[in-house]
């Protein structure tokens, strides 16, 4: 039962890890080379790419992405945790920390992304008050 808590912490760090550890290594081998053609697109995705609209929903998808991948390996690997509600407790303690950084750089990206369109819009905006003085000038009768 804690032989698989240690397998999740394994895949919590790299995915597949833990599932080499237990001795499955042909799924360990295919999560790892998932991982890393995900992480080698994301990289190339980064090196390549102008900031945008585009760029900025292919980093949002290949987050979502990375993370599915993640969660994936980890609750595989500590399938057997489930036995002792202990270890189950520590698993979900695992897939949660495992996904806080993934929901904080998708939060970063979506706000990413109303920055780039309210800063650099394609049109006027409409709210700018009126008048280089110093007081507010507002039309006669309204105080």
């Amino acid at each position: 039962m804690w032989k698989a808590v240690v397998a999740a912490v394994l895949s919590f760090l790299v995915p597949g890890a833990g599932q080499l550890y237990l001795g499955e290594r042909r799924r360990g081998a295919l999560l790892l080379g998932a991982w890393l053609a995900v992480l080698l697109g994301l990289l190339a995705l980064v090196a390549v790419g102008q900031l945008g609209r585009t760029f900025l929903a292919l980093l949002l998808l290949a987050n979502v992405a990375m993370l599915a991948l993640r969660l994936f390996a980890i609750v595989d690997a500590g399938r057997g945790a489930f036995a002792s509600r202990a270890a189950a407790a520590v698993l979900a303690v695992v897939a949660v920390a495992a996904a806080v950084p993934h929901v904080a750089a998708a939060y970063v990206t979506v706000r990413g992304y109303d920055v780039l369109e309210s800063v650099f819009a394609d049109e006027e905006p409409t709210d700018v008050l009126g008048g280089s003085g110093l007081f507010l000038a507002f039309p006669s009768g309204r105080p």
